[in-house]
């Protein structure tokens, strides 16, 4: 059978079409409501109002923490397609497309190895996994260092296959990957590669100072680039901005921050693993009723790869303080191979069976529940659903209509243990999501703000930004300090501020207002004055 046979394009085709359906129609329906989506799109809208693309400065001052790839493809999306204006969808769509990209090199990857049939399952497990799906579609870093890093290793990967032909142009893919990844998260987005496949060359009989010098020199070429723009950004940020990177970069690695940055013990890492994986974790812990029953064999070259991108990026973000689940994201292909592997050793099995009636029954209440909380029949404490839209009720019952086939069916465990999941992860993004998140955002107080001649934020530390009300202010706020600076502001201005500052402070000129007990960005009372005078 020749590779063309093979690799037809009709499965790929697939694959693209579900994971543009998954991921892409749904990145606008949740609002911003957290600080980490708004700090980063933010960049973007200070990208295109000052026409800086090196180190634009927002909220009067702020220059950003990270590379600004992120931020350059968001304002080149707005841009191309919104008019240059930045809003939820433009904002996660580099997120979503890095996802698409990533998913889509794993099952090329894998297909060459292992069969498409295999190669469709891994791809839809890998973004089926609860911490893949929720990097997708979110406006952050990490999707995107994740994609540019492991589209890169695969390509590393190809390059032991001797095919002289191609490799040049693979050597280019991959140092365009790890400049990608170096220009959104800094030198981490080369170095951790160029580690892993070090560890898996020589591991397959590669020779040391071969291997070290090939590594070393795609790992320099890959910071030309980022190099330029550091330059570039030291120029304009001086001081400043070195000792940011220095501290975001070293001193996030060493643990020599001067402030705390998620820290969490040892451990973490494990038990964001095991939640990140879900609901396939569950399938694990059904397979261990079986597990003398497996088979255990020499690692062939893909588990070999998996296994040493998998053990090497875990230690390598064990070393830090600072831990975060998303952090791990390059892990998940690796442990989705890990379990198409259990899917198919299990397919005859009444473990998969029994796992795919638990999500069965899963789906069937998923949608009930949301019924009995929009009727007030059952209450979840201050959880609020924001109203469902039309076009969300037959999406929301999604999940209980192959929920039904299987029950009707009953076969092809396979495809119900994968599609069960999909359908769940569809109705999740579509509907659950924005239902639940809407009522935790800032945006629904902007009548309050969008006409005020001037919006400042009051006495505030340096660390606290409202980072979400300045993004849909499109960088109109201003941080403020003082009464004679209050007293100078016109007619109608607005000052945000919350419990820790003194409303006594303010002239008598104004009025307050409290808007919400539980701000986007940092979870505490969020309250206004409005100068009436």
């Amino acid at each position: 059978m020749t590779l063309m046979e093979r690799l037809r394009i009709q499965p790929q085709a697939l694959l693209l079409i579900i994971l543009a359906l998954l991921l892409l129609p749904w990145l606008g329906t949740t609002w911003f409501n957290s600080k980490g989506e708004p700090r980063e799109a933010i960049v973007a809208v200070s990208i295109l109002q000052s026409g800086n693309w090196i180190l634009p400065v927002n909220y009067g001052g702020d220059i950003p923490f990270k590379p600004p790839f992120l931020a350059w493809l968001i304002a080149i999306f707005a841009k191309i397609f919104n008019g240059g204006n930045v809003n939820e969808y433009i904002s996660r769509l580099p997120s979503a497309l890095a996802c698409v990209a990533m998913v889509w090199a794993g099952y090329r990857w894998s297909a060459r190895l292992r069969g498409e049939r295999f190669a469709m399952v891994m791809s839809l497990v890998t973004v089926t996994s609860v911490e893949v799906l929720r990097a997708a579609v979110v406006c952050r870093l990490d999707m995107l260092l994740t994609a540019a890093m492991l589209i890169a290793m695969y390509q590393l990967f190809r390059l032991r296959s001797r095919d002289v032909g191609q490799r040049p142009w693979r050597y280019v893919l991959v140092i365009v990957m790890m400049s990608a990844a170096t220009l959104t998260k800094g030198p981490v987005g080369a170095l951790l590669p160029c580690l892993v496949m070090g560890v898996y060359y020589l591991l397959q009989g590669e020779k040391f100072l071969p291997t070290l010098l090939k590594l070393t020199a795609l790992c320099a070429a890959s910071f030309v680039l980022p190099l330029l723009w550091y330059l570039g950004a030291l120029a304009q940020g001086g001081d400043g901005f070195a000792e940011l990177m220095y501290e975001e970069n070293l001193g996030r690695l060493t643990g020599t921050m001067s402030y705390g940055s998620h820290v969490h013990p040892f451990w973490y890492n494990f038990l964001t693993l095991l939640s990140g994986m879900a609901p396939w974790t569950l399938l694990g812990l059904l397979a261990l009723t079986v597990a003398r029953r497996f088979s255990y064999r020499p690692f062939k070259p893909a588990g070999l790869f998996c296994a040493c991108s998998f053990v090497l990026v875990l230690l390598f973000y064990c070393i830090p303080e600072s831990k975060r689940s998303v952090y791990l994201l390059p892990l998940y292909p690796a442990m989705a191979y890990a379990v198409t592997c259990m899917i198919f050793s299990l397919e005859k099995s009444r473990v998969l069976k029994a796992y795919v009636w638990i999500l069965a029954i899963v789906s069937a209440l998923l949608p009930m529940a949301v019924l009995l909380l929009r009727g007030g029949v059952i209450s979840a404490g201050r959880l609020r659903l924001w109203p469902a839209e039309w076009w969300m009720w037959p999406l929301l019952f999604l999940p209980l209509a192959v929920a039904l086939l299987w029950m009707a069916d009953r076969r092809h465990t396979v495809r119900y243990a994968v599609g069960l999941p999909l359908a769940i992860a569809v109705s999740t993004l579509a509907v659950y999501q924005p239902m639940a998140l809407r009522p935790n955002s800032d945006r629904q107080f902007l009548p309050q703000l969008v006409d005020a001649p001037e919006v400042r934020s009051y006495d505030n530390p340096s660390d606290v930004r409202y980072f979400t009300l300045n993004f849909y202010l499109a960088d109109r706020i201003r941080p403020i300090s003082g009464s004679a600076a209050l007293d100078s502001l016109p007619k109608g201005s607005v000052v945000i501020y919350t419990f820790e500052a003194d409303s006594a402070a303010f002239p008598k000129s104004y009025t307050f207002r409290h808007l919400s007990d539980r701000a986007s960005d940092y979870r505490r009372e969020l309250r206004i004055a409005v100068k009436s005078k």
